[in-house]
């Protein structure tokens, strides 16, 4: 699935794996967005927007979300 067709809907389709990796690409394109020269806000706003659809789906089926902060599924 391409990270521009994430949906809420569309998002549930997918395999525990290809979520997983569609989480990780997120952050990847986050991190090369912000380190830009000139960061396009509304990408970056874009990415937020499907990270949280993704962190949604992925609490929905019980898997682990880690962050510097550790486990946010509590």
């Amino acid at each position: 699935m391409k990270i521009s067709d994430i949906t809420s809907s569309s998002i549930k389709k997918v395999s525990n794996q290809e979520l997983l990796s569609l989480h990780r690409r997120v952050h990847q394109l986050y991190n090369l967005a912000k380190s830009r020269k000139e960061v396009n806000e509304k990408f970056v706003k874009s990415l937020v927007k499907i990270h949280i659809i993704i962190i949604r789906e992925m609490k929905r089926r019980n898997l682990i979300h880690k962050t510097a902060f550790g486990d946010t599924n509590g």
